[in-house]
Order: C-alpha cells, then sequence, then structure tokens
C-alpha cells in the first residue's frame, strides 16, 4: 500500500483554503484505500484534531528544516508531496530549499508540489549580502537550476500541480523545461451541494431575510477579498430595481473563518453599510457574516443568479461553489486562460452598465437561467473531490512506474 507524506505549512481547514483542500485530498485518498500522513507545526497538529497529522517542526525558518526532513525520513512515505503557498509558511523562504535537503540527504522517491498561487511574491534578502543573493537568483532562473519565486521547489519536483490555468501558464513561461512534470488538477468546492428540496431552501432564505416568497435572489459572493468592487455590484443593483423591483441581493461575504481581523471586518461592514444608505437599498439588501457550511449551502439552494465580485480564478474555491450550485453566474473579472466550456457570463470588471445589462436580461428569461445552470452543474462535476482525487491518483501511479 502506497503512503503519502503530505508538507501543509499550516493545517487548520476551519481557517485556510489551502489547509481545507489538503485536508480534502487527505481524507480522499484514505478513503481510496491509500495510506496518507500531514506533516505540519506543532500548533497546528494540536489543532486539527486529526490523528493523521503530525506536528513535527515548531514553524519554517531555516533551523526547522533538520527536524523536517528527518521526520520526512521517518514517516516511511513513498512519495512527499508539498502543499505551497507562501502565506501558509509565514512568507518564510526555507521551504523553498527543501527539495534539494532531501536530495542531498538520499532521498530519491518522488517528490511533487501542488503550487496555490504562483507570481504574487519573491523572497528577498535584506542583508548584506542583497546584492549577491539577487545576482545568483538571476543567474539560476536563467538556466533553470531554481526559479526566483519558488526556489527549487519546481525544479526539483517530479511532477508539479497547478490548480489553475493561469497558474499553469505562468510556470510555463518561467520555466519551460519542466513542461512534462507540469499538470494541471483544478481545485473543488469547499461547500459540498447537498442534496436538498430547493423549494424549501428558497423558502427559508425568503423567510430569514425578511423577503417574499415571489423575489428573485441574486448573490453576490465572496465580498470581503474585493471590497472596492462592491460599490459596482450595488449600483448596478439600484439600476437593475428600476425594471425588476421583485430583485433582491444577498452579500455573502464568505465561508468559515474570516482571514481579515476584527478591526478590518468591522472597517469593511461599516463602509458597505454606508454605501447601502447612500443607494437607499436597506429594504433590498441583505449582507451575510461569514457562515458556516450548513447555512451557506441552504442560502445558494435558494438562490437564483449569482456574482462574482473578484479575480476569477478556478484556484478560488469560492467560483467552484458558485458553480455547484447549478445557478447562472456573472463573472467581473475573466483572465483569457480558464478552461474550455467554462458557463460563465464575462464582463468588464467595474463596469456598472455591463453588469445591469447581464442582470437584467437573465432575470427577464427564465429559460437562460436553466440552461446556464444546468451547464454550470455539469461542468462543476468535473471539479468534485471525486475526479480531483483520481487525477491526483494517476499522477503518484505515472511517478512509481517510472
Amino acid at each position: 500500500m502506497s503512503r503519502i507524506a503530505f508538507i501543509a505549512g499550516t493545517y487548520l481547514p476551519a481557517n485556510y483554503s489551502v489547509s481545507d483542500y489538503t485536508a480534502r485530498l487527505h481524507t480522499s485518498l484514505r478513503d481510496c484505500g491509500w495510506e496518507s500522513v500531514v506533516l505540519t507545526t506543532y500548533y497546528a497538529a494540536e489543532a486539527a484534531y486529526d490523528p493523521h497529522a503530525l506536528g513535527v517542526v515548531h514553524g519554517w525558518r531555516w533551523t526547522d528544516l533538520k527536524a523536517l526532513v528527518k521526520a520526512i525520513w521517518d514517516s516511511d512515505a513513498d512519495a512527499v508531496h508539498i502543499q505551497y503557498q507562501p502565506q501558509i509558511y509565514g512568507y518564510q523562504p526555507a521551504i523553498l530549499l527543501l527539495p534539494i535537503l532531501l536530495r542531498l540527504s538520499g532521498w530519491r522517491s518522488p517528490i511533487v508540489t501542488t503550487v496555490h498561487e504562483y507570481g504574487d511574491w519573491e523572497w528577498q534578502d535584506r542583508g548584506l549580502l542583497a546584492r549577491f543573493s539577487a545576482w545568483l537568483k538571476q543567474w539560476g532562473q536563467q538556466r533553470q537550476r531554481w526559479d526566483r519565486e519558488s526556489g527549487f521547489l519546481l525544479t526539483l519536483s517530479n511532477a508539479i500541480i497547478a490548480i489553475a490555468p493561469e497558474v499553469k501558464t505562468l510556470i510555463q513561461a518561467k520555466l519551460p523545461n519542466i513542461n512534462r512534470r507540469l499538470w494541471y488538477v483544478p481545485t473543488a468546492t469547499n461547500i459540498q451541494a447537498r442534496e436538498m428540496d430547493c423549494s424549501s431552501a428558497r423558502q427559508v432564505l425568503r423567510q430569514t431575510s425578511n423577503w417574499h416568497e415571489d423575489v428573485l435572489v441574486i448573490t453576490c459572493f465572496d465580498c470581503l477579498d474585493s471590497n472596492n468592487e462592491i460599490g459596482t455590484s450595488l449600483m448596478a443593483f439600484k439600476q437593475v430595481l428600476t425594471s425588476q423591483p421583485q430583485a433582491r441581493l444577498l452579500v455573502i461575504n464568505g465561508i468559515g473563518n474570516s482571514k481579515l481581523s476584527v478591526q478590518e471586518t468591522n472597517t469593511y461592514q461599516a463602509q458597505l453599510q454606508t454605501k447601502i444608505d447612500e443607494l437607499e437599498l436597506q429594504s433590498f439588501v441583505r449582507v451575510t457574516d461569514y457562515l458556516d457550511e450548513e447555512i451557506a449551502s441552504r442560502y445558494l439552494a435558494g438562490t437564483d443568479i449569482g456574482v462574482l465580485d473578484s479575480s476569477v480564478s478556478f484556484n478560488r474555491s469560492s467560483l467552484v461553489t458558485l458553480l455547484a450550485y447549478g445557478f447562472p453566474a456573472i463573472a467581473t473579472h475573466m483572465p483569457s486562460d480558464l478552461p474550455d466550456g467554462h458557463p460563465l457570463l464575462p464582463i468588464p470588471p467595474r463596469d456598472v452598465a455591463a453588469l445591469t445589462t447581464a442582470l437584467t436580461e437573465l432575470i427577464n428569461c427564465p429559460d437562460k437561467r436553466r440552461q446556464l445552470g444546468e451547464t454550470s452543474r455539469v461542468f462543476s462535476e468535473t471539479l468534485s473531490w471525486q475526479n480531483i482525487t483520481q487525477q491526483h491518483l494517476e499522477i503518484y501511479q505515472s511517478l512509481f512506474g517510472r
């Protein structure tokens, strides 16, 4: 039986999307008969309440690397799988050296790295050797010995998994030599679409919002990450009401625990409420706090149209979540490298007129809503954890076969 050792910068699934991704993949593999263990910090392992999560380091500094390498050897793993996003390692660069340290220690088994974020961060040496460090990084990048952003994580991994098409495109542009080792495996929703009576869900959402049962609900999702954009949605919704008075707007700020501080959240909520008051939308707009999965699932099941007011990417579980519930979704930021056949309605960012037109057309055309909703539901099935786990198994098996 094969055994995978996951390296997780933190392992708090309720708090971080990457932790949630790691936990679901870890669990899905075990359900398929594969053994897996998560190696993380002592604090994260203790807080996770997962018997298969082991605390092996105090943090992610240079001094922790020796203990991490030893823990990987002690895990009896057939492969090590690093989940990488700079934030979950506290923006510490030490993890970027893990593959070369493993190889120097005699490790010959596969190394896999999943890239959750790429192109936004690069470690900068601010010490006396800053100029030499910059030259060395550039020298290595040109020869593709290492990467300025990811160190040895990509150049020395046997397989690299990008969870968004745009991430794969960026990596291909910077490191063309690793193209044969580069895979695209999408993320999945962190809220599983539950089988429920949709008419009941619609009724619950409208009752808890003090809205009439016949109103049409537009849900704006993930707005705390895009507070500059919510004004566009509010102004467009205000214009929609002039011809569609039965419309209502639900603003869901996110699922689970907020990544923002209490002060940041309160500041944003105050700004949002001020904008709602200015537009005199108090009776037509409901703003939620962060929701737990059960309540969020019921609200989404009772929604008619979705709006994603942030950078659209298939490494965002919020986007995948919208599609899983089978209603049409409007995207205000559309990169050119989204998967073929995606069901999103693209409009330019910060374009009140375009958003107003798109919403009005969907409200006026129930058949189009149903058609797009069904397309979303079918497309989202390719993003299920069952399919994603199977793709991981195929990657692992191809490496073991070599």
